[in-house]
């Protein structure tokens, strides 16, 4: 398969199967991926895929919630402040960094 995990085993109990029934059914979560595909390759000339954006990356997890929370215009700002805040060999420092602006803009009073 060429995609580093057990179609048998697969990652944390599920099975590749599952991964690809997740990615059929979830647009939304797939526009994020290619969110996510698009800044680090703009931003860190990274080349990534849908699987290991889905399986590896703690952007998906954070930019994935943020997507069904905010409107599009408020996750557009995030994924301006992902960028801004790039760190392309520390992804954790990344999302704490970029966390800490987004705090702030989805926090502020009406």
């Amino acid at each position: 398969m060429g995609n580093g995990y057990s179609a048998m085993e697969g990652i944390e109990g599920q099975r590749y199967s599952d991964l690809e029934k997740y990615k059929a059914n979830c647009p939304a979560c797939m526009s994020v991926v290619q969110n996510i595909i698009d800044i680090r390759y703009r931003a860190c000339a990274q080349s990534v895929t849908v699987d290991d954006v889905i399986i590896r990356d703690p952007l998906y997890g954070y930019l994935n919630s943020m997507k069904f929370m905010l409107n599009n215009d408020l996750y557009n700002q995030v994924l301006s402040i992902v960028i801004n805040e790039k760190d392309c060999i520390d992804s954790l420092n990344w999302l704490e960094r970029a966390n800490l602006k987004i705090e702030s803009l989805v926090n502020k009073p009406i």
